[in-house]
């Protein structure tokens, strides 16, 4: 068979409606045992592969992440993104969903760009990695229901975003306090980029 096998396909291979085709495929408690079976196996047979972005469309969600990365002029990516973009992209495999990546140019996001990922359906929510500024949507209206937008590594509750952060300056006194007790009495900091509250 050429080209991409459709649920017609199998409707006629099986003689059954292709109403009950998609149900059996997409929602097998609906069908009995026998139709299911049936239908898994021609589907199987004829490499029949699902639709992904009509299914999405039809459930109104599309199992994507957004991941807001700031980046500043000649400086590569730091590596503590880069570890917790790992971790984000193991957790939502985990969970059966797929991450993508956008490239910010500052820690300031754009709220109005942000919200359009999510307006136009692109993707399901957004993370912000360190961001430094939220402001609300120059067309936000107040009984519109967005999608999740989660500020990550800093804390934007003040700008009303659910925030993941981590407690630095708790892991900080712990290091100073764990070299302390082993004798050691002088210290250098290595900063990184004064833009950014992560050192």
């Amino acid at each position: 068979m050429n080209g991409r096998v459709k649920l017609s396909d199998i409707s006629k291979k099986t003689g059954l409606n292709v109403s009950t085709v998609s149900r059996a495929l997409s929602n097998p408690e609906r069908v009995s045992e026998e139709t299911r079976l049936l239908v898994q196996e021609v589907a199987a047979q004829m490499g029949y592969v699902g639709n992904a972005a009509a299914r999405n469309l039809i459930l109104g969600k599309t199992d994507t992440i957004m991941v807001l990365i700031p980046t500043f002029p000649g400086q590569p990516i730091s590596p503590v993104f880069t570890e917790v973009v790992r971790g984000i992209c193991e957790e939502a495999k985990a969970h059966g969903l797929s991450v993508m990546l956008q490239q910010n140019l500052s820690q300031a996001f754009s709220s109005d760009d942000t919200t359009k990922f999510l307006r136009t359906g692109i993707v399901d929510g957004v993370l912000l990695l360190a961001a430094e500024k939220w402001t609300t949507p120059h067309a936000f209206r107040p009984k519109e229901h967005l999608l999740p937008v989660i500020s990550v590594l800093n804390d934007l509750t003040s700008y009303g975003l659910v925030s993941v952060v981590a407690e630095e300056k708790q892991a900080f006194s712990e290091i100073v306090d764990h070299l302390a007790a082993r004798g050691h009495r002088h210290f250098a900091f290595v900063s990184g980029p004064r833009e950014t509250t992560h050192e």
